[in-house]
């Protein structure tokens, strides 16, 4: 066998190998993807993807499933691919106290994260203040889900969330 035919040799086989290796790794080209592979093999499809937010490259989900149980998820890139980073499955959004908003907050040393799951429409937009002072304000409310991502560790971003109606009137406070 001549050089030429061995390197064309070697190259398929590297080629052969890299693809069986990424086949089998839980490696995706889009964050999208990665996320619904990661809830098809919990067991927690099918389901859609309710609202998303990013942080360093990484994408924060909300997805809903055919049950209308809800999976906070979390992607991460590595290079050109993402792969899965965590998340908790099979949560509940309704009010344990009856209030018109209900809050859930998480996190780790590098963002944390806030989902607000709107019970009442009278609700506009929500502010969630830092206990450093630090304000965050969103009002892009899917299907009555939004997500916020702040890029601090979690225990420096607990303090209040609170909702507002279109009239900037308090609706009510929640805090941790």
């Amino acid at each position: 066998m001549t050089r030429g035919a061995k390197t064309v040799r070697n190259f398929g086989i590297m080629l052969a190998v890299l693809a069986a290796a990424f086949w089998q790794s839980p490696l995706y080209f889009t964050s999208d993807s990665c996320v619904m592979a990661s809830m098809e093999s919990l067991g927690f499809s099918p389901c859609e993807i309710i609202c998303e937010d990013s942080y360093a490259g990484n994408h924060i989900y909300v997805l809903r499933n055919k049950n209308d149980a809800y999976a906070i998820h979390e992607t991460q890139r590595i290079g050109p691919f993402w792969k899965t980073a965590g998340g908790a499955t099979g949560m509940d959004f309704s009010s344990r106290d009856g209030g018109p908003l209900f809050v859930t907050q998480s996190g780790n040393d590098t963002a944390s994260y806030i989902v607000c799951k709107r019970l009442s429409p009278e609700i506009a937009w929500v502010e969630w203040r830092w206990a450093y002072d630090q304000t965050v304000r969103a009002d892009d409310w899917t299907q009555d889900i939004l997500v916020m991502v702040a890029q601090q560790p979690w225990e420096e971003t607990w303090g209040t969330v609170t909702a507002y109606n279109a009239a900037g009137d308090v609706v009510c406070v929640w805090q941790r």
